[in-house]
């Protein structure tokens, strides 16, 4: 469901350089739209009547910290491939850096 969401909102977009605050700021506004979904995609599939607030709310924070650490990571690694030599973008008349 995330993947989902976060295509719709753009959360895989990326601009050069890649900052840390507006990955996060996508990722948790992309989470918090597809776990409620998902939550009640579940409760559906269940048949159930009601979703379980603290299963809720351990799906919000596990998930969503689990989600953060992931693109935490991904934010460095990108940082460090950038500034290897393989990873520089060659100049181009959009771009001259």
């Amino acid at each position: 469901m995330w993947t989902i969401v976060g295509l719709g909102l753009r959360a895989f977009h990326f601009d050069l350089p890649v900052r840390l605050r507006s990955v996060w700021g996508r990722t948790l506004t992309s989470w918090l739209v597809a776990a409620p979904l998902a939550l009640l995609l579940r409760a559906l599939l269940l048949r159930s009547a009601t979703v379980a607030v603290l299963f809720m709310l351990i799906t919000l924070g596990l998930g969503g910290g689990i989600l953060l650490l992931w693109r935490t990571l991904f934010v460095w690694v990108a940082g460090k491939a950038a500034q290897s030599p393989y990873g520089k973008i060659p100049p181009t008349k959009e771009n001259p850096t």
